[in-house]
């Protein structure tokens, strides 16, 4: 179903940007929007119930309309895994010599161990076609 969406002169009047071009805005409406955003996003639905047995069993019991029904209201906020991100071993260790040193040393189990605990709060990516996508959005959190 689509979603309706509110005109943005609407918005920009409600919500303003600062001399500082910020726009400060209701955390609830931070969280819908992320919500919104979570719904359109590549998800495998059944890698995240087969990871996420608990809500597989929801969904069984009407609980919830489906895992992107789910992921998008509860699952990204709590880190859920089994979205189908992929990690390409060889390519990130490739990418990140250091982990790759690092794996070899026994420091970290793989290169998907590193990315999930660490890499991504680094915003180091995980496979070649995420490159594009996550370095705009590393520019876009960053902008002063």
């Amino acid at each position: 179903m689509d979603m309706h969406m509110l005109p943005f002169k609407l918005l920009n009047s409600l919500f303003p940007a600062s001399p500082e071009n910020r726009v400060t805005i209701p955390a609830v409406l931070f969280r819908f929007l992320l919500s919104e955003a979570a719904r359109h996003t590549k998800l495998d639905e059944e890698d995240y119930m087969r990871c996420n047995p608990d809500v597989a069993l929801a969904i069984r019991q009407g609980l919830w309309a489906s895992a992107r029904d789910h992921y998008a209201k509860n699952g990204y906020f709590e880190g859920r895994t089994g979205t189908g991100m992929m990690v390409s071993e060889s390519w990130y260790l490739k990418t990140n010599p250091d982990v790759a040193k690092a794996v070899k040393d026994g420091a970290w189990k793989s290169a998907e161990d590193h990315y999930f605990r660490q890499g991504l709060f680094e915003w180091r990516i995980p496979n070649k076609d995420l490159q594009d996508d996550i370095t705009a959005w590393k520019h876009m959190v960053s902008e002063p």
